[in-house]
């Protein structure tokens, strides 16, 4: 006859014991054994077993509510709770009632309506005394079978929310000791699913809830339009004395940030500028030998890209076949920097676009030129000054951008047209600097004939004329909430201007030498200059006329935060991150 399975796997374990010359008696003992078991049988011993904590201490089967099941682990588990662990009768209460709730919901969900009414009569007795509880058994004595129980929002509430109870340790230990003793996988399930225990570090003698307040609210009906009562106590003096601490943050001095310089090492060349691309992933330099350099500031590298049909690209007959090789070799090369030539003459000025796909750049060769970042090659050339073109400003809004030349003007681009769409003619020098307000409406130009001017896009007339300076002015930065000019060059002060009414709000003293770069933080508070004396120095906006005129010295205004040295390199490029970063550029 053909043997079953388990016989089989029987016969063959039995062999292999002989062979390993196991006694008889051990292997009667090992007869005796359990060969199958069931799986909700494995499940529990497996769960019960192990380490059991407040995380995994009960299995993730479902419930399955038979009637004489539940009857037994309830009465066996009130039992347990009042005699071993002796608790008092509203602890006792609120560990209860959720293992009553959901037994008696499991019940009424696997169509026991009978016993499930049997059990609830026999039992809800010793819940009338607290109000909450009451009202969940006035809603449960509705139920009659599963859909009453769909329809209900209370009762689907307290079936989808979990109770926190906490535990002190010793009684954490005897629970776990009773869940392993008898079967009560009934119990094991309804606390895995429906109770979350938290062990309590203190050694109090209680066993409930962590907060009556708690209780009250997860047992509260959810629904879109009802929002729970979270009962917060009013601290009158805690809230006056958070509001005052947040005051006094406010008022007090801005926060030094942090700065991240980067120093070119071995620059030869000669770096003219540098600047960062707004999604920080570029760093840029131009060169006096007319070249332009890409960075990349993100992990990875460049990818080498033929461009040999570029401007900067000049083929002759005769070497035909050796730029085929080197298209070849630069199929799979990874640069860590990028080179850009096109231009003829010492590159003055780099500008990444809004979007940071494009670099537009400006040169002793009075051309600008816009190089496609992704492609590595140029793109367009702008032709329009008569002179080198000094500097340039991208705008935040649109493909505008602007230019200022030694021919004294300064223009207003479209990186759609070649030629100039503004010109704005008024200073009587060289116009060295030009930045956009932050709305884009207007431009702001410093020039050798020591004035600043700001000039309207729409019609390119001049709206403010900021005169005061004793020398060029090399160096402009608008606030970011567009109220307050900083203007600096080689007279060595930091001029603010109160763009409301065109007066000096500010002067800022203590460099010594030629100022090349300045930048306002985000909240507009603090403004960090450079140059060449090889320091950046951090000023505070807030402080008053006053606090300024008592507390300064002859070298340095009394809004100075900081001063950081560079080791002696001058600063050409500060830049404020959205993260209080401050960065900054110079070569060695």
């Amino acid at each position: 006859m053909k043997r079953s399975k388990s016989e089989h796997l029987h016969s063959t374990i039995t062999q292999y014991l002989r062979k390993r010359q196991y006694s008889e008696s051990e292997t009667s003992q090992k007869k005796e054994c359990r060969w199958i078991q069931q799986l909700p049988g494995m499940a529990l011993k497996g769960s019960t077993s192990g380490d059991i904590t407040q995380d995994n201490i009960l299995s993730f089967s479902s419930i399955n509510g038979e009637a004489a099941v539940c009857e037994q682990v309830f009465s066996r588990f009130r039992t347990f709770l009042h005699e071993k662990i002796s608790l008092q009768s509203t602890d006792l209460q609120n560990l209860l009632f959720p293992v009553f709730v959901h037994i008696y919901i499991e019940l009424l969900s696997n169509g026991h309506k009978a016993a499930g009414h049997k059990f609830f009569s026999r039992h809800c007795s010793q819940f009338r005394t607290d109000a909450e509880q009451q009202r969940i058994l006035d809603q449960l004595t509705k139920l009659s079978s599963k859909a009453d129980m769909i329809s209900c929002k209370e009762v689907q509430a307290f079936k989808d929310m979990k109770y926190m109870v906490s535990v002190t340790k010793d009684r954490y230990e005897s629970l776990q000791r009773f869940i392993k003793t008898d079967d009560n996988m009934m119990l094991l399930q309804v606390l895995n699913q429906h109770i979350q225990l938290q062990v309590k570090t203190d050694t109090r003698p209680s066993l409930g809830l962590q907060d009556e307040k708690l209780e009250h609210r997860q047992q509260q009906p959810i629904s879109p339009a009802v929002i729970p009562d979270n009962k917060v106590v009013q601290d009158d003096l805690g809230l006056s004395s958070l509001k005052q601490i947040i005051k006094e943050v406010k008022d007090g001095p801005p926060g030094l940030p942090s700065i991240c310089f980067y120093s070119f090492l071995n620059a030869y060349q000669g770096l003219c500028c540098a600047s960062t691309s707004t999604n920080g992933a570029y760093l840029s330099g131009g060169f006096e030998d007319s070249s332009v350099r890409l960075w990349k500031l993100t992990p990875g590298l460049f990818l080498a890209v033929d461009n040999s049909d570029g401007p900067s690209a000049i083929h002759l007959a005769a070497n035909y076949l050796k730029v085929l090789e080197d298209a070849e070799d630069k199929k799979c090369e990874e640069t860590e920097s990028v080179i850009l030539k096109g231009h003829t003459g010492c590159v003055y000025q780099a500008r990444f676009t809004w979007d940071s796909q494009f670099l537009l750049t400006c040169s002793d060769d009075t051309t600008v030129r816009l190089w496609n970042i992704e492609k590595q090659t140029n793109a367009v050339v702008y032709r329009g000054h008569n002179y080198p073109v000094w500097d340039l400003d991208t705008s935040a809004f649109g493909d505008y951008f602007a230019t200022c030349s030694h021919d004294q003007t300064a223009k207003l681009w479209s990186t759609e047209r070649t030629y100039p769409l503004r010109s704005f003619v008024g200073h009587t020098y060289d116009v060295d600097c030009v930045r956009f307000h932050p709305n884009s409406n207007y431009v702001a130009t410093g020039s050798g004939d020591k004035t600043v001017r700001m000039w309207s896009v729409q019609d390119g007339k001049s709206v403010r004329l900021l005169p005061g300076h004793k020398s060029s002015v090399l160096s402009l930065a608008f606030s970011p909430n567009g109220m307050l000019l900083a203007s600096a060059g080689e007279d060595r002060r930091v001029r603010v201007w109160d763009l409301r009414n065109g007066q000096l709000f500010k002067e800022f003293r203590g460099h010594t030498d030629t100022i090349y770069a300045l930048s306002f933080n985000q909240n507009s508070s603090v403004l960090a200059s450079g140059g060449l004396d090889s320091c950046i120095r951090i000023w505070d906006l807030r402080k008053s006329a006053g606090s300024s005129l008592s507390a300064s010295d002859n070298h340095n205004s009394a809004e100075l935060l900081g001063a950081f040295p560079t080791k002696s390199i001058p600063v050409i490029y500060l830049n404020f991150t959205t993260h209080n970063v401050l960065q900054a550029a110079g070569a060695v």
